[in-house]
């Protein structure tokens, strides 16, 4: 390997090929031009007795270096021929036919290459059925769950509703504030447990049957806007502060389903509002690089290593996660719908000790059509 790493980083030539020709032309003319300046400089013989010996040793030696170049370029063929197979089949995946009936070493490397070919793709074929098995399983568990979705949500709702009547008395005062006390706790219990609940059946439903719609141009400024709104109820109910840090004009447009974007936006959102101490504040910046935008929201957010998806941080550990904490759903399920869209979701933690969660996705083509969120 040391001549062929000196060869390589010459200049020249570049291409192997090339690379054993010249090796070949320089070892056939050495012994030429050693003998033609023997003959004119050491032997004791006139320059004109010498013209056909040196016209025969010069046309010998054309002729055996144009034969020698031919041999070896066609004995390079098995190298040159697996060559190519293993591009055909990383470009295009075509399954080679390659000679296996020689013994020598070359004849051996193209037996190997179409053997590990060959293996390699029965591989993938049994990896890709297995993979396809293993989503239908994963989906027709999700289908179970999103299609009970009635059956859990209305003796929930029965139960809220029938505690907001106790609490407002309108039927008739309860005689006790301790009752009130207790229908009050009873309502805002089963309020949160149908916000889980409720993500849980959108993960579902998300898991089961992924949306496959395509990509528009989407203001990705407009549909952030239009999920702070949407969470203003949620924000002055936790006793939350959203504070906004992009430009009002000349937000990036991105590539993303509009109707997935905002309900990827709006849980994200959500998820940090719900979390964040009361009387705290959350930033929401946007950020641009090459190719993508970022959709940044920091704060306080109480999320511990058991809270986050290990596919989501860097800090998270598969033994300490716990898929069923709120956030640790409301996070799974903003995953869920932003791989569905290309998106990428990334939770890290500042240098001050806040939390962030991090959205990128692609930016549009600016020849695209405008699309702004409703």
């Amino acid at each position: 390997m040391k001549f062929y790493d000196w060869m390589s980083r010459l200049p020249l030539p570049r291409i192997y090929l090339v690379k054993i020709l010249a090796v070949s032309f320089v070892g056939v003319h050495i012994p030429m031009i050693g003998a033609v300046a023997y003959i004119l400089f050491s032997a004791d013989i006139a320059l004109s007795d010498t013209i056909g010996v040196l016209l025969a040793l010069l046309v010998a030696t054309v002729l055996g270096t144009a034969a020698t170049m031919a041999m070896l370029y066609l004995l390079l063929a098995p190298v040159t021929r697996a060559a190519a197979a293993l591009r055909a089949y990383l470009e295009k995946r075509e399954i080679p036919s390659l000679p296996t009936r020689y013994d020598d070493e070359a004849g051996v490397l193209l037996a190997n290459v179409q053997e590990t070919v060959t293996r390699l793709d029965m591989a993938l074929d049994t990896a890709r059925a297995q993979r396809e098995e293993a989503l239908r399983g994963h989906r027709s568990k999700f289908q179970v769950l999103a299609g009970m979705s009635h059956d859990l949500r209305t003796p929930l709702n029965h139960v809220i509703g029938f505690a907001e009547v106790m609490t407002t008395e309108a039927l008739g005062p309860l005689g006790s504030n301790r009752y009130r006390d207790y229908a009050s706790g009873i309502r805002t219990s089963g309020e949160d447990l149908l916000t889980t609940l409720q993500t849980i059946l959108d993960l579902s439903a998300e898991e089961a049957d992924p949306e496959t719609v395509s990509p528009d141009a989407v203001d990705l400024g407009a549909a952030v806007e239009q999920a702070v709104r949407l969470s203003h109820f949620h924000t002055e109910r936790c006793g939350t502060q959203v504070n906004l840090l992009m430009p009002h004009a000349n937000t990036p447009m991105i590539l993303a389903p509009e109707r997935s974007l905002k309900q990827i936006i709006l849980h994200a959102i959500q998820v940090a509002i719900g979390t964040t101490p009361p009387a705290q504040r959350i930033d929401i910046a946007l950020t641009e690089t090459e190719g993508h935008a970022r959709l940044t929201i920091t704060g306080d957010l109480p999320w511990s290593s058991g809270d986050v998806p290990p596919e989501l941080a860097r800090f998270a550990e598969r033994e300490s996660f716990n898929s069923s904490t709120p956030a640790a759903l409301r996070l799974s399920l903003v995953n869920s719908l932003a791989v569905g869209t290309g998106a990428s979701v990334e939770v890290t933690a500042t240098q001050d000790g806040a939390r962030s969660l991090t959205l990128s996705f692609r930016k549009a083509d600016p020849k695209a059509g405008t699309s702004r969120a409703a």
